[in-house]
């Protein structure tokens, strides 16, 4: 599935932000033991799930381009079925106490049949910048933090505050382009033995329709 996004940061003099996109392994991952950039991961020869498509275009984040003051980078992926994303934010404007910021994140997996969604980042609004927000646009399900660390996802105690739905509505407005076409699986875990007769938790896919609601 394709994936659009922008991703970089602006450091002006008393304020800035900052927007990544990580690929984050999980159980079925390949190739990668830790969490990295996107961009980093598509340097390499698609073994991760995820590959560029075209060149990256760079926007200094001032109008006068100096590199002090950060950069954009918008970038088009390839990104396989199941692969789980982790985009994050951090803010500070003018308007906050001095040396506090905001910071959010939030867990995306790409699936084929998931609805078209944007998730939109503002930026400080300084008067140098080139665009007062950033993107990211594709074919993915939210994924709750309970259930990306399911997935295998690691996220230590002190970043968990930064998945709340207070913080992450601050930072990140989301919209529908197109609906979904088949709705994600369920996941549940059951109880199976090994081939020592030991209980061992695993996880397995349930038809909607086998559910008794």
């Amino acid at each position: 599935m394709i994936l659009q996004c922008t991703t970089g940061n602006e450091n002006f003099e008393d304020h800035y932000t900052k927007v990544y996109l990580f690929h984050t392994p999980t159980d079925g991952a390949r190739g990668t033991e830790k969490e990295c950039h996107i961009w980093q991961i598509a340097r390499g020869e698609g073994g991760n799930g995820v590959t560029q498509v075209g060149r990256t275009v760079e926007t200094k984040a001032a109008l006068d381009h100096i590199p002090e003051f950060g950069a954009w980078r918008s970038s088009t992926y390839e990104v396989d079925e199941g692969v789980l994303l982790k985009l994050f934010a951090m803010r500070k404007t003018r308007e906050m106490v001095a040396g506090r910021h905001t910071a959010a994140c939030m867990f995306l997996r790409v699936r084929e049949g998931a609805a078209v969604r944007r998730v939109l980042v503002s930026l400080t609004g300084d008067q140098r910048a080139p665009f007062g927000s950033v993107s990211l646009i594709g074919r993915f399900d939210m994924v709750t933090l309970q259930a990306a660390i399911q997935l295998g996802a690691e996220v230590p105690p002190p970043f968990m505050s930064q998945f709340h739905t207070d913080v992450q509505n601050v930072l990140f407005k989301m919209t529908t382009m197109e609906r979904e076409t088949s709705s994600a699986p369920l996941v549940a875990d059951k109880i199976v033995q090994d081939q020592n007769g030991r209980p061992r938790r695993v996880r397995i896919r349930v038809p909607a329709r086998a559910l008794d609601l």
